[in-house]
């Protein structure tokens, strides 16, 4: 998942924008400790009457041809804004 949103920011993102079921704990454990934020609960989203949260993750985009650099270490660092939430 971080090579995908390496790559977006790489793009140009300055927003990552996806939906997941609100039942799917696996899914929101991962999206929020990768940054997202709850943006939106959508009621009987999916086809089997399923609830959903839509889900951002701002991109802090600072004007550099390769926002997701690499360290001294060959980590990858991800610049990523978490001020506001809605619920």
């Amino acid at each position: 998942m971080t090579k995908v949103i390496e790559r977006m920011i790489r793009k140009g993102c300055t927003e990552i924008l996806l939906e997941t079921e609100v039942s799917n704990s696996g899914a929101l454990g991962l999206y929020t400790k990768l940054g997202f934020m709850k943006m939106e609960k959508m009621a009987r989203y999916y086809l089997n009457g399923g609830d959903a949260y839509r889900l951002m993750l701002f991109v802090d985009q600072k004007g550099s041809d390769d926002e997701a650099s690499s360290t001294q270490h060959g980590a990858t660092e991800l610049s990523i804004s978490t001020n506001s939430i809605v619920t």
